[in-house]
């Protein structure tokens, strides 16, 4: 199969491809961070531990009281707008990536660099066993599998949708000049 296919996305439409992306993203990003409380749990540390080490780093521990709900809010918020972030730079990226195997790869490696992203902007010297575990990168690297594989799907029911309103529009306005 052709890495470019014949519906590829012009560039009127490639806010489409972003927007798919970023709703990948998303449900990626839920599981992922499912994942990391699943792990965290397993180690004995609290499911919670995750969102609240993300919120920690993101808002440097004097902002927010570190065992609080909106601690547990805030370190999750901020996770899932990365994860949306990143689908969204990777729907713009892979656009044009129609073959299943090659968007979960890129996929994969989107998850990577958001791993090592997480490393250099959130690293905190006093949790360096939460970002340096296996979990961690297990865990982005479901993220990007999950990324690369559901972006096609969303992106072809948003193209659906959008040829279904665009030739709604159309009958329409051939209806209303007939008058």
């Amino acid at each position: 199969m052709s890495a470019v296919g014949s519906d590829s996305l012009s560039p009127a439409t490639a806010g489409w491809s972003a927007l798919a992306g970023l709703q990948a993203g998303i449900v990626a990003g839920v599981a992922a961070l499912g994942w990391f409380m699943g792990v965290s749990a397993l180690a004995g540390r609290g499911a919670w531990e995750t969102p609240l080490s993300l919120a920690a780093a993101f808002y440097r521990s004097s902002a927010l009281p570190y065992w609080s709900w909106r601690s547990f809010l805030a370190g999750s918020a901020v996770y899932l707008v990365a994860s949306g972030l990143t689908g969204a730079c990777y729907g713009l990226l892979a656009s044009r990536i129609n073959a299943r195997r090659r968007s979960v790869l890129f996929g994969i490696l989107a998850g990577l660099l958001m791993y090592y992203g997480w490393h250099v902007l959130l690293r905190l010297p006093e949790r360096h066993d939460f970002f340096d575990g296996a979990g961690a990168l297990s865990g982005h690297l479901l993220f990007g599998a999950l990324l690369g594989s559901m972006h096609g799907p969303f992106r072809r029911s948003l193209l659906r949708e959008l040829r279904t309103v665009d030739s709604a529009a159309h009958s329409g306005a051939k209806e209303n000049s007939s008058l």
